[in-house]
């Protein structure tokens, strides 16, 4: 796998890993889709990608980051999306 299509999965696995918390309960939350939206954003992902991966979420290649930081920022995302349900 060439160096920018991991760098891509790796985002996609970080969102992945929010819409699946956020479907956890089985409802959608505005606050929920709104926070996911901007975590999107930071990371560079539309939310026209954001919508392909929440539809077909095994299409995403599941990449944990090396980097404990990478790790620290998906665990931090995780606990703030925790805190709107």
């Amino acid at each position: 796998m060439i160096e920018q299509d991991r760098e891509l999965n790796k985002k996609k696995t970080h969102l992945l890993m929010l819409l699946m918390l956020a479907e956890a309960d089985d409802h959608d939350h505005d606050l929920e889709l709104m926070f996911i939206s901007k975590v999107a954003s930071r990371l560079g992902v539309s939310n026209e990608e954001v919508a392909r991966i929440d539809k077909n979420p095994e299409t995403v290649t599941f990449i944990i980051p090396k980097m404990e930081h990478e790790r620290m920022e998906i665990l931090y995302d995780l606990l703030f999306l925790m805190k709107f349900d």
